[in-house]
């Protein structure tokens, strides 16, 4: 698995058209480090087989997230712990390169990757250190604060982010 793992991020760096080029024998794609850590059909089952949850029926209650629901649970409070933020603070929008199927899927104008996962972030503005994140999957957006007509979504992310933050004598910047 630390394998696969490491492949994965790996791929990051090297971008490529297909996960199968990374192990092209072709003279202009090639890279051995990937034939010689694991060969792509070993990689491909792993990957088709991943799973973050507990294996069984879906409840009907379950979002679109509750398959990682784990893992990113897991990032945000890591985020959140292992960083002390400086007085200002950034709410804005990113978005996470994706060109795949994805029913949450998003298409932003004027960014540089313009198909991905939309997140909403909280980062310290001075070391751009992500502090929190929610990840934007339309109505089943989760957040802590409920949603009120008033606000809004955009409002119930804001105040979510911010709970922990209260009377801590923050500066906020946001767009919009």
């Amino acid at each position: 698995m630390y394998q696969f793992l490491g492949i994965t991020m790996l791929m990051t760096r090297n971008s490529r058209l297909t996960i199968e080029e990374h192990w092209s024998t072709n003279p202009l794609l090639n890279s051995p480090i990937y034939t010689t850590l694991m060969s792509r059909n070993r990689y491909t089952t792993i990957l088709g087989m991943l799973h973050f949850c507990e294996p069984g029926p879906r409840q009907p209650y379950d979002t679109i997230l509750s398959k990682i629901s784990v893992v990113l649970n897991d990032a945000r409070i890591k985020f959140q712990n292992l960083f002390i933020p400086h007085q200002k603070l950034c709410v804005d929008e990113s978005i996470v390169p994706f060109k795949g199927r994805l029913i949450i899927k998003q298409y932003l104008t004027n960014t540089r990757n313009r198909f991905g996962v939309k997140l909403f972030v909280l980062c310290d503005v001075e070391t751009r250190i992500i502090l929190d994140f929610i990840v934007y999957s339309g109505t089943d957006t989760e957040t802590q604060i409920i949603r009120d007509s008033d606000i809004g979504l955009s409002g119930s992310v804001v105040l979510t982010f911010l709970q922990k933050y209260y009377f801590t004598n923050r500066i906020i910047y946001m767009d919009n």
